[in-house]
C-alpha cells in the first residue's frame, strides 16, 4: 500500500494498522468502545465465542485488495475463504491489543497507528 492511499484512509480513521501476511494485505481501524465491548461479550458466550474475533476483524477492515468501505469487507471475506485462520493470526491480535491499550508498541501503550513517525523505532532513554 502506498503512502498516499494510507494517508487518505487516515483522514477518516486516524488510528489504522496495515497488516501484511503472505500475499494478504489489508488495513484495520481501531475499534470504538462499544464495538470492543460487544466483542468481549461475544467472546464470553459459548454459543458465539468461535465467531467473535472474525466478526470484530471484519468490522474493522477499511481497505483490502485495493478497495475500501463495504467492498473491502467482501474482499476480506475472500481472503478468509483462502486463509480461514487469518483473523487469529499474531499480527491481527497484536494490532487489536495495541488499539485497545492492552499491549504497548513503539509509540506507547495503545498507539497502533501506521505513520511515518512509527517507523523511527522505540525512543531511547538519554541515559542509555
Amino acid at each position: 500500500m502506498n503512502e498516499d492511499a494510507l494517508a487518505e484512509i487516515q483522514t477518516k480513521y486516524p488510528r489504522v494498522k496495515v497488516i501484511t501476511i503472505g500475499e494478504a494485505e489489508f488495513v484495520i481501524r481501531a475499534p470504538k468502545r462499544h464495538e470492543y465491548k460487544a466483542f468481549r461479550a461475544k467472546g464470553m458466550n459459548p454459543d458465539t465465542r468461535a465467531d467473535a474475533t472474525e466478526d470484530l476483524a471484519r468490522l474493522l477492515v477499511v481497505h483490502c485488495r485495493g478497495v475500501t468501505g463495504a467492498e473491502a469487507r467482501l474482499k476480506f471475506d475472500e481472503l478468509l475463504d483462502e486463509w480461514p485462520g487469518l483473523c487469529e493470526s499474531k499480527d491481527v491480535s497484536i494490532a487489536i491489543e495495541q488499539f485497545v491499550g492492552m499491549k504497548a508498541d513503539d509509540q506507547g501503550k495503545g498507539s497502533a497507528s501506521t505513520s511515518p513517525s512509527s517507523a523511527a523505532g522505540p525512543a531511547r532513554s538519554p541515559t542509555a
